[in-house]
């Protein structure tokens, strides 16, 4: 239950960045350039606090 609550959020901000990412490439902006470069920062650190909320539950289900 743990590790559900702890990677919802990470999960939910991955989809709002491909939402936003959809609409600004839909719109045709002219930012979109940098846009994707930002996304692509804060997924790498979305998908390092995934791995790393599920390195600690495997760590504290092995200690007990």
């Amino acid at each position: 239950m743990k590790l559900a609550k702890s990677t919802f959020l990470p999960i939910m901000g991955m989809f709002v960045l491909v939402l936003f990412n959809l609409i600004s490439y839909v719109q045709e902006s002219v930012l979109l350039d940098k846009i994707l470069v930002c996304s692509f920062i804060l997924s790498v650190v979305f998908i390092a606090r995934i791995r790393e909320s599920i390195n600690q539950q495997i760590s504290s289900g092995e200690n007990h």
